[in-house]
């Protein structure tokens, strides 16, 4: 039997996005990646260090955070293992409960940071892991492969927008208005969808800022349902193993409603 050991750790951007919100929580920025082997001995998670080389602005970080997935390789912040608010250029995070690994495999922990609401458009968010402290040791440096990620500080849709054919609409379509979520949202978003039919398939998916507070809307101007129909542009069976989406769809966005609309 061998010893529970690092063999590996791989650390790149945690998604392709170019761009992070200002005023967004939660913005992933890095994945780190660590395989083991062995088979026991249990080793001990005890500390993440990160710099921020590179970032025009440190106080656009308001909070760095650091997430567990275990094996699951996309984000998710449902488990938070510690935060802190960088100094210096760097952070330093320590999971707030004991934390052990207990067999072998790959394992998936995230740098997500929290952006003030005032950083500067264009300002650039960089970070870097420096290096990890597993099982009371540093992990040697000849097994990280950190590689730097950066994402452009951007301005998101944030108050309330018109959807429809008038001359004071701002979009005319919920197409046209979906697309303007590309950039993420800053604030809370309603859009007021006029009296008409809709012969349109939505997707929102993954918008950045989305938070309680920083909520999206969708509601009839007039707030009668029987004058504002979302028809769909038709439906073509996906390939196999895909998924099925309706007329309206919502993925990865929470803090979405729907008001007073009707579908046929």
């Amino acid at each position: 039997r061998e010893n529970y050991e690092v063999t590996a750790v791989a650390s790149a951007a945690a998604s392709g996005k170019s761009t992070i919100v200002r005023g967004s929580t939660d913005a992933e920025l890095l994945r780190v990646k660590m395989d083991v082997t062995g088979d026991k001995n249990a080793l001990s998670v005890d500390a993440f260090k990160f710099t921020f080389d590179g970032t025009t602005a440190a106080s656009d970080i308001a909070v760095a955070k650091l997430y567990y997935t275990a094996s699951a390789q996309n984000f998710g912040n449902g488990k938070l293992l510690a935060s802190s608010v960088p100094a210096d250029g760097e952070v330093v995070l320590v999971p707030a409960e004991d934390m052990t690994i207990e067999s072998d495999g790959e394992y998936n922990f995230w740098l997500a940071v929290d952006v003030a609401a005032d950083a500067q458009k264009d300002n650039a968010i960089t970070a870097r892991l420096a290096s990890l402290t597993i099982g009371g040791e540093d992990v040697a440096a000849e097994k990280i492969d950190a590689v730097a990620a950066t994402r452009s500080v951007t301005e998101g849709l944030s108050g309330e927008y018109t959807i429809g054919s008038s001359g004071e609409a701002d979009y005319a379509t919920i197409g046209d208005a979906v697309d303007a979520l590309a950039d993420g949202i800053e604030g809370a978003v309603t859009f007021l969808i006029e009296d008409g039919t809709y012969a349109e398939n939505v997707m929102i998916n993954q918008v950045d800022g989305v938070s309680a507070e920083h909520t999206i809307k969708f509601a009839s101007q007039s707030g009668d349902r029987t004058k504002l129909v979302i028809t769909g542009s038709g439906y073509s069976e996906p390939a196999y193993g895909e998924t099925k989406y309706g007329m309206f769809a919502v993925v990865h966005t929470p803090y979405v409603t729907l008001e007073n609309l009707s579908f046929e």
